[in-house]
């Protein structure tokens, strides 16, 4: 019998749109479930309606109960280990920063001796700027295969490494995916991107690339659910594109599996990820996944035994676009294998993986 542990977890936000917050609900939940007394705190945006994800044995709080833009540069004015003693107020046996950057640097300034900390990276630090940081640690942990051994080679194998993939829980997934939503697809395909609406996730490149190639005759939908600061900037873009029948924009939902369930591929633009957590959603409810070739997006394709890995500039983006669109037969076998390979991110799989660290 395991011991019972008190342990905390840091992260940026608690929001659906978010990824890492999705998949730090599965990190609790999991922890939650092994008799551990769990407790979940954003530094930034708090989502309440995003409570109901947990178990309730699991303590979801916010750091202040307030947002604004700029909030980040001021608390980072403050020293981390001022900001830990203002976030962390009880005794833990376990730390976690769970995001690279202030969680991780916050727990790397903890001032209990007596507990275990680890910091989860689910980019990668290039050039290992927070190399200080990390060696505070007991343990890092990388969210993709790739990301572990390029962390150990370029570490020296000095600092205590391993790889524990985000942790979904596809039943939920699934479940979510198949409810109904007001909305009608047409029988051109459709692309799905989901996420935040910020220039690192690449939307307006892709919204370029469908105005190209609906000028080259190609029928095509793109549904866009999120939210974020570039949204205003991309409907208009689209309008000017002459694309506001191809491209909609659904917002931030609060289920975003029942749009990406209706889709034929998920795209994912993105300049940089870790390991994306919507990609995996995706080949959870059997859709394919069109990415570009961002850390854990080969690991994510090749596992899935389907989809496609692009270059990062903007042609091979369109290139891959326009090859799916005109050889549809190749995405409708894609989907065939997904349904019989999706298992390999199974909540259960990954779930396993835990058993590397001392919870």
């Amino acid at each position: 019998m395991i011991p019972m542990k008190k342990i905390y977890i840091l992260i940026n936000h608690f929001q659906t749109q978010d990824g890492v917050a999705r998949t730090a609900v599965g990190l609790a939940n999991e922890l939650a479930k092994r008799g551990h007394q769990v407790t979940l705190q954003s530094l930034f945006k708090f989502e309440p309606g995003m409570k109901s994800w947990l178990l309730p044995q699991v303590e979801a709080k916010p750091f202040c109960g307030f947002y604004f833009r700029g909030f980040s540069k001021v608390l980072k004015l403050l020293p981390d280990r001022v900001l830990y003693r203002m976030l962390v107020k009880e005794r833990y046996d376990v730390e976690i920063g769970f995001c690279m950057e202030m969680p991780e640097k916050i727990i790397a300034a903890s001032t209990n001796t007596d507990c275990r900390h680890y910091g989860w990276i689910h980019g990668y630090d290039k050039g290992l700027k927070l190399l200080d940081t990390y060696r505070k640690m007991d343990k890092i942990v990388a969210v993709s295969k790739c990301n572990e051994e390029r962390f150990r080679k370029e570490t020296g194998g000095t600092i205590p490494v391993c790889c524990c993939h985000n942790l979904v829980d596809d039943n939920k997934v699934r479940t979510m995916g198949a409810e109904a939503i007001p909305v009608e697809r047409g029988p051109e395909m459709t692309f799905v991107v989901v996420g935040r609406l910020e220039p690192g996730k690449g939307v307006l490149r892709l919204i370029e690339c469908c105005g190209k190639l609906k000028k080259e005759g190609e029928k095509l939908s793109l549904w866009v659910i999120g939210d974020g600061e570039e949204r205003s900037k991309l409907e208009k873009r689209t309008e000017e594109l002459g694309l506001t029948e191809n491209v909609r924009f659904f917002g931030a939902q609060s289920n975003p599996y029942a749009y990406m369930s209706r889709a034929d591929l998920l795209v994912c633009a993105s300049f940089a990820e870790g390991y994306s957590t919507v990609c995996v959603e995706a080949n959870m409810l059997g859709i394919p996944v069109l990415s570009t070739c961002v850390d854990g997006a080969k690991e994510i394709v090749d596992d899935a035994g389907a989809g496609m890995v692009v270059g990062m500039d903007d042609d091979s983006l369109c290139d891959g676009l326009r090859k799916v669109l005109r050889e549809p037969e190749l995405v409708a076998e894609w989907k065939k294998t997904v349904e019989t390979t999706r298992q390999v991110f199974s909540y259960r799989n990954r779930a396993a993986e835990l058993e590397q660290l001392d919870f």
